[in-house]
């Protein structure tokens, strides 16, 4: 794709041409018209030639690892010359909402390959638009200026931004939240990760692993006995995001809409503060648990449109949740229970659930009862007084947290 612009200097050559042309034909003056035709020729000389320097130039731009809101990434932008000839004067641009890189090349020689690389961070998280790739010439005398498009725009997801967490003392925040609630009966479950360790034995029922068979019990009484292995938890993590907003702050669906298309752009902070201190606090912990390798994490995700999310802890797992969390906008379902049931569906592992919300939240209990496990709670307004949280801008609160559990 080819576009044309016309610089200052060029609007000015025309207007020139436009006077001497106009007065050349009104006065008959045979020598300012030769003169009017001889600039435009040069003007219309200067955007063939502008064509010609950019348009067989190919681009690329690679961005490397993951982007995180208020977190500088590189990215690398290469132009290549596949000609034999140079290409002069060239200018290249590549922008979005709340980033520009552009650089200038005298002349570029033919077969060459030309890279830059630049330190980029972005204000907010969700979907941001980049721009497309463009090469610019002037070549010769800079009256217009000719672009090709090297690369398509495309959309980059920002990740929420991230703090500091304390694995050990959050361990310990929900082995404390488990304890103090009631006692719930759950049926005994066989998981493959903590087949170690060892139970019982039992008869063999149909759909057991022939690994599990006890030989010796075996032929001692005649019928075929199984190894059976108790629960453990683990390092399995359960974590729901309840993204709820007041209604005044969403105000309407009109304004829902102008925040969208402005986050899309990047030039506006985030309209509810509680509700991106939660996801940060979300995201935090889904990208600390990636190198709890062999073990699950199950992300749901309340609203209008629920999310369950569920795999084994990695670093892929861990940015398909934190792409999923950057593109949650907040809801003013007071009382939505969905996310309840869709996690439900799920064989969870045996391990309490952690519920962080922007709000008092009603959603614990039903959880509860839903899952049959302990939950533990986390608000907005207690995320300051956690021990093993420490909140992106750096503030670090050492008291005892408040805590919230329903059994």
């Amino acid at each position: 794709m080819s576009r044309l612009r016309i610089p200052l200097a060029g609007w000015l050559w025309l207007m020139i041409v436009a006077a001497l042309l106009a007065i050349g034909l009104v006065r008959r003056i045979n020598l300012l018209t030769l003169m009017a035709c001889l600039l435009l020729v040069i003007w219309c000389l200067n955007v063939l030639l502008a064509h010609f320097h950019p348009r067989r130039l190919r681009g690329r731009r690679r961005i490397d690892g993951p982007v995180f809101a208020h977190t500088p990434f590189e990215m690398q932008v290469e132009v290549v010359n596949p000609r034999r000839t140079a290409s002069r004067s060239v200018r290249v641009e590549e922008s979005g909402p709340a980033h520009a890189l552009a650089w200038f090349t005298p002349r570029m020689a033919g077969q060459h390959t030309e890279s830059v690389r630049a330190a980029i961070t972005l204000p907010n998280r969700g979907r941001y638009e980049l721009g497309p790739l463009w090469a610019w010439s002037a070549y010769p005398f800079g009256l217009a200026r000719r672009g090709t498009r090297l690369v398509e725009g495309e959309e980059l997801i920002v990740l929420p931004r991230l703090g500091r967490l304390h694995r050990g003392r959050l361990r310990q925040y929900l082995a404390r939240g488990a304890t103090t609630a009631e006692p719930i009966r759950r049926a005994t479950r066989r998981w493959i990760e903590s087949q170690a360790e060892f139970h019982g034995l039992r008869t063999f029922r149909a759909g057991d692993s022939p690994r599990w068979i006890h030989w010796r019990t075996t032929a001692r009484r005649g019928e075929l006995m199984v190894r059976e292995f108790e629960d453990a938890p683990g390092e399995h993590f359960i974590l729901v995001l309840d993204p709820y907003s007041p209604p005044d702050v969403l105000v309407n669906q009109e304004t829902t809409e102008i925040r969208k298309d402005s986050r899309s752009r990047g030039d506006v902070r985030p309209a509810c503060p509680s509700l991106e201190a939660v996801i940060s606090f979300a995201a935090t912990i889904c990208w600390e648990w990636r190198s709890h390798q062999g073990n699950r994490f199950v992300l749901g995700v309340a609203g209008s449109a629920p999310v369950v999310l569920d795999g084994t802890a990695s670093r892929d797992h861990a940015l398909r949740l934190l792409e999923s969390l950057a593109v949650q906008e907040a809801h003013a379902l007071r009382d939505d229970v969905t996310v309840v049931d869709e996690l439900a569906r799920v064989i969870l592992p045996p391990t309490p659930v952690l519920l962080v919300s922007a709000r008092t939240n009603r959603l614990e209990a039903a959880l509860a009862r839903a899952l049959n496990r302990p939950v533990v709670s986390i608000e907005a307004s207690t995320l300051r007084d956690l021990d093993f949280y420490e909140s992106p801008d750096g503030r670090e609160i050492v008291e005892s947290p408040q805590m919230i559990v329903r059994g």
